[in-house]
């Protein structure tokens, strides 16, 4: 099933404006990637500060059998805990299907070909016209566990489905890297299909150590490669996550250090849903039909606030 695709709309100003400010900071001004983030998120804050109020109080009206250890700032999802899974990779699996056979993934429903070797059959505002897949992004269980991760009710600032094809490259994303929407963020990675060592998998260090390594390599921006950071990491310093479909990973990929799509030998299809703070300073945030999926989805007041911005 999916509903009527909704007109995309500009992300109000106050987010186009802290990113302004940020990549000013960050890029005139050469401030180290931190301070130039809680700069900008102060302004977005000081336009907003009744929502950041209201979305800190409510985390106390939010529990979820899903912990996020901030020392970690990853966790594994069981399907179990998560019952709206198994329908969303139904529906992702479908359009993964459309968007091979009718465009190779050529700005199919939404989707765009950035990179040569990851590419969004589907993402953004066009994600809202599949329910299966909105329903698991404002999940409770998920939803609850970001909340208290990040300590405010988040906003999904993005939903994708992420197909990484066969390539013999290791450039941009598919190196180490941490993410620069916020200081803190939480993407939900769901595998629609099995994924192993020659799918390209996402693969992460733990923010502890990251944090380390980070401090060490003097790492602000840009790319560390794979060798140097696995031999600083040490055994079993890094994870690569492989597993049938349906595996399912929050982690912190401001704090993590990552990569994916690396060198993949077959394709590799994921579902990704980002969350961040209302006030986050880099990313525009999408403007979701708030009020057309929440009669759809017979949305609570929670879950609400997450596609609102």
């Amino acid at each position: 099933m999916q509903t009527a695709i909704a007109r995309p709309l500009p992300s109000p100003l106050r987010y186009r404006m802290s990113r302004s400010i940020n990549l000013f900071l960050a890029k005139r001004l050469g401030v180290p990637r931190v301070p130039a983030i809680r700069i900008a998120r102060g302004l977005n804050i000081l336009a907003r500060p009744a929502q950041h109020i209201r979305r800190r109080r409510a985390v106390a009206a939010t529990a979820s059998p899903i912990a996020i250890p901030p020392r970690d700032g990853y966790a594994f999802v069981d399907r179990r805990q998560v019952p709206e899974l198994d329908a969303a990779i139904r529906q992702a699996s479908a359009i993964f299907a459309s968007a091979r056979h009718e465009a190779g993934f050529q700005r199919n429903d939404g989707g765009t070909s950035r990179k040569d070797f990851l590419l969004n059959a589907s993402e953004g505002i066009a994600m809202s016209r599949y329910p299966d897949i909105m329903r698991l992004a404002v999940s409770r269980p998920v939803v609850d566990a970001v909340a208290a991760y990040l300590g405010e009710v988040p906003i999904v600032s993005n939903v994708s489905l992420l197909v990484s094809v066969p390539n013999h490259t290791q450039l941009g994303s598919q190196l180490y890297h941490l993410d620069f929407a916020d200081e803190k963020q939480i993407k939900f990675f769901v595998y629609v299909d099995a994924v192993d060592l020659d799918n390209g998998p996402f693969t992460f260090v733990p923010a502890a150590l990251s944090e380390q390594l980070v401090g060490s390599f003097r790492y602000d921006r840009g790319r560390l490669g794979l060798d140097e950071v696995r031999e600083a990491a040490g055994p079993g310093g890094e994870i690569s996550v492989t597993g049938p479909a349906g595996t399912a990973l929050l982690v912190d990929t401001s704090r993590c250090l990552h990569y994916g799509s690396n060198r993949n030998r077959s394709i590799r299809v994921a579902l990704l849903v980002q969350y961040t703070s209302h006030a986050v300073p880099e990313q525009p945030p999408v403007r979701w039909p708030v009020d057309e999926l929440a009669e759809t989805l017979q949305l609570d007041d929670v879950q609400r606030m997450v596609l609102t911005v």
